[in-house]
This record gives C-alpha cells, structure tokens and sequence, in this order.
C-alpha cells in the first residue's frame, strides 16, 4: 500500500486463543475489544446492574448510554465473549455481578420458578430469565419443574478417612 493510500480493512484488533479439540491444539484469531468498547462495556454492565432482575429495553439502554442501539448490541456480543455478561435462553442479557447478587437473594437449595419470582421481587419472565442465566453460569441446576441451586462453598470436601 502507498504512502497516504487508505487501507479498506477495517481497524480491527486480534489476538490469538489457543483451543484445544481432540487433542490437537488450535489457534484462532480472536477479535481483542478496543479500549473504546471496553470503556462503553464497564457502563453497560453498570446501567443493567442498576435495573437487575429486570432487563431494560436495548433502546431504553441506549438512550440512557447516549449511544446507538447498534452500539449497545455491539458491546453486549463483546461483554458475553467476554464472560461479563451471561445470556440465558430466552436472549435476556445480565452482568454477571448481577447474578451473583440475585444468586444470594434466592432461598433454599431447591425452589421453583415461582419461588424465585417471589424472593426477587419480580415477574416470572424475569425470574426465569435470572434462573437461566444461574443455570448458564453453572450455578443451577434444573429438574423438571423445580431447580436445585449448587454452590461451590456449600460441597462437602471428599473424606480422606473413609479409606
């Protein structure tokens, strides 16, 4: 390329990730967040954290960001590559932060949607979206109409004296 001859390649940052599959070990070219998006990330994370159990509107996000919706969608693909942001099934979006707040909100190891919409102060589209999200982050666990909470401080270490 010449001198003052502008590139058509987009301004993209890469990194590599190493994955490994059957054995045999993978790099691929990963897009590495610019300092912009991580910036506009941090305030996306606080703007639902603010709004946790229920997630506002892409476009209510936006407004309250001041910036394009595209932009929040953007950020948001960024946040959950990331494993800032956990996306359940239904597509709702929470900070992981937020979840571990709502984690310690929930009563009981077992509890149903119902149960959780309660405790949470919020409707059962959100409660579900909540308990998802847990079930996501490997925090839950569901069994048919019910859902068991797990916790990694709450296992009882293997007993060595049983031997």
């Amino acid at each position: 390329m010449a001198k003052g001859e502008a590139s058509s390649l987009p301004n993209l940052h890469y990194g590599l990730r190493r994955r490994t599959r059957f054995g045999v070990c993978h790099h691929e070219a990963v897009k590495v967040p610019s300092v912009r998006e991580r910036a506009l990330l941090a305030r996306l994370v606080q703007e639902l954290d603010a709004h946790a159990p229920v997630a506002p509107d892409p476009r209510d996000t936006a407004r309250a960001l001041g910036v394009p919706v595209q932009a929040v969608a953007n950020v948001t693909g960024v946040g959950v590559r990331e494993g800032e942001l956990i996306e359940g099934r239904s597509g709702l979006v929470y900070p992981k932060i937020s979840l571990d707040r709502l984690f310690a909100a929930l009563p009981g190891p077992d509890l149903t949607v119902a149960e959780a919409r309660d405790a949470l102060g919020t409707t059962r589209r959100f409660a579900d979206a909540v308990l998802e999200g847990l079930e996501a982050m490997g925090r839950l666990e569901r069994r048919g109409g019910t859902c068991r909470l797990l916790d990694a401080s709450a296992v009882p270490a293997p007993d060595d004296s049983a031997e």
